[in-house]
């Protein structure tokens, strides 16, 4: 939620036209809800251990989601020819790997087994109903493009016979 909350919040920012001070802002918005959506996440490992993070790895990643939030909300608010577009998604998916792998780079484990294991399900209770719920929201909708009548054939008009 925070990601899409801080995107939204980026892009009314900066509006159909983008000036400078306002694209500054909407990206700091947008960037700085993604590194500590990345961060929030990165603190919630628990692990039978401990778990510390780097301060400048959240730093790094908080300013590489800085810079990729200005780059779409400034490619976003006006018109591009698609190449450019698909570029910038690219760029964007790309940036994203590289903030959560920068943010990674700053976490480090330690495993005690004498530690008590940490409260909660494991992973498996966790993805189990994730995935049951990603297959079924790609099912339904590709179900109902499959069943759904053809549209692209065009019925044949019906001509009135001339009479003699």
């Amino acid at each position: 939620m925070l990601a899409v909350v801080s995107v939204l919040g980026g892009l009314l920012i900066v509006g159909r036209e983008p000036a400078l001070p306002r694209l500054a802002a909407g990206s700091a918005v947008a960037g700085l809800g993604l590194g500590l959506m990345h961060l929030l996440g990165m603190n919630a490992i628990r692990v039978q251990g401990s778990v510390s993070l780097n301060p400048f790895g959240a730093f790094g990643a908080t300013v590489l989601a800085i810079a990729a939030a200005a780059l779409v909300l400034f490619t976003t608010t006006r018109p591009h020819p698609m190449l450019v577009l698909v570029g910038v998604a690219i760029g964007f998916a790309i940036a994203v790997c590289g903030l959560h792998y920068l943010g990674l780079a700053g976490v480090r484990v330690r495993l005690d087994p004498a530690a008590p294991p940490p409260p909660g399900d494991d992973l498996f209770t966790l993805f189990v109903p994730v995935f049951v719920l990603g297959t079924l929201s790609l099912a339904i909708p590709i179900t109902a493009v499959l069943v759904a009548p053809d549209r692209t054939r065009r019925t044949p008009t019906r001509h009135p016979v001339p009479t003699r």
